[in-house]
């Protein structure tokens, strides 16, 4: 898709969105995905208009929320290791505290599906579990570019990177404490089999191997910049259309929220 026409028709879901965000029932989401991914999560799922929607990761519940309020005759199974972290808690989810790898997909249609990775795991590792239960829509929340990010991610994967380091953020200080216990529970993460925390050595297969599974993938544009104002790329069609202030957290530009569609 040509990027003006993205852009043209993004304009005129902004107002649209807007009023929809507003109603979101967990105000303070620091932490998880702010108005820019939020956005883009809600386009994704009106376009693929999926039966099924699996979410890998929950937090405070904000995406379950999104995901229910723009498809509320989908079925959605929430996931996360942690559920007493919910803020918002729907009767018509079905949740499980464990992985999405511990769940039996045979009994599950997954023709018209998509699955939400939103939860800082090896990307690679989550594309191959996801392609072997027969996925074929994915959604990473947390793409982050290859010089940041606390795990694998397709931007890692895609620029030959690899992943050598808990936190590759150029604002997290190495401090000597940090580097010893490093040194200390790296491997024992990595023992017990810790996908976010997995070494991965610079190579050009994994980009390669992605490449060949992949149908084609699409990395959504950002809407607000980091101080609340509107890329330069977007305007507002309403005259009547007014940014709120609290809509300007969480809006990130060292990750991107990302589409991946498989053979």
């Amino acid at each position: 898709m040509k990027k003006e026409v993205l852009v043209s028709e993004l304009n005129e879901d902004l107002d649209t969105f807007l009023k929809i965000y507003a109603g979101r029932p967990v105000q303070d989401n620091s932490g998880g995905m702010g108005f820019n991914h939020s956005f883009a999560l809600w386009k994704m799922l009106t376009f693929l208009k999926p039966n099924l929607v699996v979410e890998s990761g929950i937090w405070k519940g904000h995406g379950t929320w999104l995901i229910e309020t723009t498809l509320p005759d989908a079925k959605i199974i929430s996931f996360d290791l942690n559920l007493g972290l919910r803020q918002y808690i729907s009767s018509e989810v079905t949740y499980r505290e464990s992985d999405f790898q511990f769940y039996d997909w045979s009994g599950e249609d997954l023709e018209n599906s998509v699955i939400l990775f939103d939860d800082h795991q090896n990307s690679f590792f989550r594309i191959i579990l996801a392609n072997f239960f027969g996925f074929k829509n994915l959604i990473f929340d947390d793409n982050y570019t290859a010089d940041n990010g606390d795990f694998y991610s397709l931007n890692h994967l895609l620029s030959y990177s690899g992943f050598s380091d808990i936190q590759l953020s150029q604002k997290h200080k190495k401090s000597l404490r940090f580097k010893l216990k490093q040194a200390w529970y790296l491997p024992v993460l990595q023992r017990v089999g810790s996908h976010q925390h997995w070494i991965v050595p610079k190579n050009e297969y994994d980009s390669k191997n992605l490449n060949h599974l992949t149908l084609y993938m699409v990395t959504f544009p950002r809407i607000l910049q980091n101080d609340g104002s509107i890329e330069p790329d977007f305007m507002i069609s309403s005259p009547d259309f007014k940014l709120d202030k609290s809509i300007n957290e969480s809006n990130f530009t060292y990750n991107n929220i990302t589409y991946l569609k498989l053979r």
